[in-house]
């Protein structure tokens, strides 16, 4: 490397600078709503889980959903 080349480093032009920042930004709020969703879906499914474990534990009893019976 010439002595002289340091000064000559080639950068990118604001311009493109700006719209990579922004599309950084929307990349991570993509990622954001994604993981929102899945932490959701897995709060729901342990919140299941955890009725019927505690369902389990109190004798069993009354722990399906109820079936309503057309006569």
């Amino acid at each position: 490397m010439a002595r002289g080349a340091l000064f000559f480093r080639r950068t990118p032009a604001p311009a493109a600078h700006a719209t990579l920042t922004l599309m950084k930004n929307y990349l991570v709020l993509v990622l954001v709503l994604i993981a929102a969703a899945l932490l959701g879906e897995f709060v729901f499914a342990f919140a299941d889980w955890n009725k019927t474990q505690a369902c389990a534990t109190a004798g069993g009893r009354n722990c399906a959903p109820r079936v309503m019976l057309s006569r």
